[in-house]
């Protein structure tokens, strides 16, 4: 969070900054809502993204590829990575 604040400090309203929040993850990041650095980014005129919550057979087909991979795979990778086997994707 340190390097995220002296990041905003330095390039301030130099940039476009947009705050994305993951329902599925919040749990996990809970520590910036209300926090100054996202004072600092709404004042700049950060725009807020809210991740929708993935279908149940979206869910099962993105769990079914971790376990066949071995390791994690973000949404962003899904959509970025057309060779993942995704059925219907």
């Amino acid at each position: 969070m340190t390097d995220i604040d002296a990041l905003v400090t330095q390039l301030g309203a130099g940039v476009d900054y947009v705050i994305v929040r993951n329902p599925a993850r919040q749990p996990k990041t809970r520590m910036f809502d209300g926090s100054a650095l996202e004072e600092d980014l709404v004042r700049l005129g950060a725009a807020v993204l809210e991740m929708p919550a993935l279908l149940a057979w979206a869910r099962n087909h993105l769990s079914a590829l971790e376990a066949e991979l071995g390791r994690g795979v973000s949404h962003v990778e899904v959509v970025a990575n057309r060779e993942l086997p995704i059925d219907g994707w």
